[in-house]
């Protein structure tokens, strides 16, 4: 009887383990795929922003041939 009550406990105390493994991988995979959002996010935003670089640089060389007089 005893025997068997440890097994039970041993068995249910299994299950809660691999329950919170599986919570836990689900929780490091959901942060692996924000992690590489991210890595996208940031890549598009770092060639937008040599893009716009770009463009000011270019825009700043056409304003300089204007003349005031």
């Amino acid at each position: 009887e005893r025997v068997h009550s440890l097994i039970a406990q041993m068995s249910a105390d299994n299950a809660a383990q691999s329950n919170a493994i599986s919570e836990i991988n689900m929780a490091v995979n959901s942060m692996d795929t924000a992690t590489q959002q991210n890595a996208v996010m940031i890549e598009r935003t770092s060639a937008s922003a040599h893009v716009l670089h770009t463009d000011a640089e270019r825009l700043a060389s056409h304003a300089g041939q204007f003349r005031i007089s």
